[in-house]
């Protein structure tokens, strides 16, 4: 059991990882590319779209990696012991 916890921790913080990363690029990206006056310009408004926009693809990405992880990792017991 100790292999599973493990490798689905080392999963969800490579997860946060790279998430962290893909929206400080996807951010910095708006910010070059787009013509923006006034409170658009604002980080925290384009983080925030970031977050609505991207972030619920990204869980269910996180999700499917863990339920493919659970099945492939050997030691895993779906059966419970009495």
């Amino acid at each position: 059991m100790y292999k599973v916890t493990f490798s689905v921790l080392i999963t969800i913080a490579a997860w946060l990882v790279f998430t962290a990363i893909y929206g400080y690029l996807w951010v910095n990206n708006i910010l070059e590319t787009e013509t923006l006056y006034g409170y658009e310009r604002s980080r925290l408004l384009i983080s925030s779209a970031f977050l609505v926009n991207r972030v619920p693809y990204l869980l269910i990405a996180l999700a499917v990696l863990i339920v493919l992880e659970l099945l492939v990792v050997p030691g895993f017991s779906r059966k419970r012991t009495s």
